[in-house]
């Protein structure tokens, strides 16, 4: 619930929501026993929620400095979704919002081009 709320409030204070949302997510629990459910959530969020999709970068990249997979697994389901939005959905909208955050993340250097 935290990935999706993050920027709704309190603007002014989004670097301390980042990084607590970043502590949660890397909890050791966590992390464990809801891998799956934080992969499809950031797919998710980044679908539908273009706008913020700045905020899902920076979280990215956050998140790789200290578990690299996660974050592997998650560019590499935005991948499948991707392919999945243009060839098979044939949607537009959601093809680019998922692009927006790949480029955010190339451009945080959370992917190399």
């Amino acid at each position: 619930m935290q990935i999706i709320r993050i920027g709704d409030e309190r603007r002014s204070m989004i670097d301390d929501h980042i990084l607590k949302v970043r502590d949660s997510i890397l909890h050791h629990e966590s992390l464990n026993h809801y891998r799956g459910l934080i992969v499809e959530t950031f797919v998710q969020v980044s679908t539908n929620l273009p706008h913020k999709a700045f905020i899902y970068g920076a979280l990215l990249s956050l998140i790789a400095q200290r578990e690299e997979s996660l974050v592997r697994d998650i560019v590499h389901r935005i991948f499948e979704t991707l392919q999945v939005s243009l060839v098979e959905e044939r949607n537009v909208h959601a093809a680019k919002n998922l692009l927006r955050v790949l480029a955010i993340t190339v451009e945080y250097g959370v992917v190399s081009a």
